[in-house]
């Protein structure tokens, strides 16, 4: 059953989203586990074996059912230890059509610094509904019946910067200087737009926009720069990802999201991310029309009939073959 993962860490935590697509979400149980139960493993859950140092030494593994009940446990030399009433990770599961998704942040603080050659980890999923369990697994190196906890078989990690793609449109889409000299916004009272040192997607540096209440008058509250550099006809793409926090919105298309102007508009996700979420990764094609200005055309990562925090990064808009 497709599964993906996306890992990302921060100077405080360490972020994991899992994304389990299950075609059965009505036979999907609703646990009522309590947290620190080393059972959950029978359940529908996901898991992350880590071992910061790199070393293949001791490792903690961290196990969530689809209803958000967790365990954490420090393995060494073989022992055991469950350390869940000690630990401060946070853990938020939503159950969608087709789909349920698990976010975990673990502190920097627990896991211990990483390593010169990167991290060694695992991440699996156990799908049960009830009936014969099926397992999944990042390293190929790792069975149900080899164990998915034999430190020997984890895969290693070096979590960097994504790669600069060529071509990039975008001026400071990384966030990496301590002013926006590129962006432009119209704060106000109710609105920030401000460069974030403490948190952003794979090394510090965001664009965060913060609003307090939504204003009828400017519905839309963002920072934005000028795109001269596009052609007319040609096709783009666009990349970013963002970060949210308490968005809320009572308009069906509101939310967290990147609008491009082209002479015409497009909205990247159409509808915004809203609630608190970890780092997202949001991407979209785009034709400039043949009638475009080029000097008018604009992008801007926007909280669009919302309130709350969003974090914007590694924004970029790449010419297509």
């Amino acid at each position: 059953m497709k599964t993906t993962v996306s890992v990302s860490l921060d100077p405080q935590e360490f972020h994991a989203e899992f994304i389990c697509m299950e075609p059965e979400m009505k036979q999907l149980p609703h646990y009522h586990r309590k947290n620190g139960d080393e059972k959950i493993w029978q359940d529908d859950d996901v898991e992350i074996f880590i071992n910061a140092a790199g070393d293949r030494q001791s490792f903690f593994q961290i196990l969530v059912n689809a209803s958000g009940n967790y365990t954490v446990l420090r393995k060494d030399n073989g022992q055991s230890e469950n350390i869940t009433r000690n630990c401060t990770i946070s853990v938020r599961t939503r159950r969608h059509a087709g789909y349920w998704e698990a976010q975990i942040r673990i502190p920097q603080t627990l896991l211990g610094p990483v390593g010169e050659n990167g991290m060694t980890a695992n991440f699996s999923r156990s799908r049960y509904l009830g009936g014969t369990p099926e397992y999944y697994s990042v390293s190929p190196f790792l069975t149900p019946q080899s164990g998915f906890c034999d430190i020997s078989g984890f895969a290693r990690f070096r979590l960097s910067p994504p790669e600069k793609e060529a071509g990039n449109l975008i001026r400071g889409g990384d966030f990496a200087r301590a002013d926006l000299p590129d962006w432009k916004s119209n704060r106000s009272a109710d609105f920030s737009a401000v460069r974030d040192a403490n948190h952003g997607f794979c090394t510090p540096g965001s664009l965060r926009l913060t609003r307090k209440k939504v204003s009828l008058k400017q519905p839309l509250a963002g920072a934005w720069q000028r795109l001269p550099g596009l052609i007319p006809g040609k096709r783009y793409k666009l990349t970013y990802f963002v970060k949210t926090q308490g968005v809320v919105t009572e308009h069906p298309d509101g939310g967290a999201r990147v609008q491009i102007w082209v002479g015409r508009n497009y909205f990247i996700p159409v509808n915004g991310v809203q609630n608190t979420t970890e780092w997202l990764k949001q991407s979209a094609e785009f034709t400039v029309p043949a009638n475009a200005k080029p000097e008018e055309c604009t992008v801007r990562p926007q909280l669009a009939f919302a309130s709350g925090t969003a974090w914007f990064d590694d924004i970029s808009i790449v010419p297509l073959p």
